[in-house]
């Protein structure tokens, strides 16, 4: 294993014991985007999930945007070949943000509405907030 992996692994272990981010029984809402940050800290989680003496359960979750993208496809297979549990919510945000009535900040709306989603889905689901969300309240 590279030192920066170890490097990482180690950071995410300190920053969970110390805030007490995960405790015995949660089921985590993981927030994913296909993107590198998100995958890695599915990947991170997971893997810590193995060896550590606490059980969580993480349960990813993809927001789409409505463009139209094959992301949520790709997501999907990615998942289930992992063995996830997952959850992916089809939603117009990213067409609602860019829309005539909305040019002064699609990006705002955007975001704002993806994470009103996020903690909406975490209590149907009955999953608690997200550690990346948490983790971004911290640093």
């Amino acid at each position: 294993m590279a030192y920066w992996e170890k490097e990482i692994r180690s950071l995410v272990g300190k920053a969970i014991h110390r805030y007490g981010l995960i405790q015995e029984g949660d089921r985590l809402l993981v927030g994913v985007s296909g993107g590198k940050d998100s995958l890695s800290l599915l990947h991170l989680l997971h893997e810590r999930s193995k060896r550590v003496p606490i059980h969580y359960e993480l349960l990813p979750v993809y927001i789409d945007l409505g463009f139209d993208s094959n992301r949520a496809e790709i997501l999907k297979n990615f998942f289930e070949a992992k063995g996830f549990p997952y959850h992916i919510e089809f939603t117009d945000i990213g067409v609602r943000a860019n829309s005539a009535e909305n040019r002064e900040n699609p990006c705002f709306l955007c975001s704002w509405e993806r994470r009103k989603n996020l903690f909406r889905l975490a209590t149907v689901l009955n999953a608690i907030r997200s550690p990346w969300d948490i983790t971004k309240t911290i640093s």
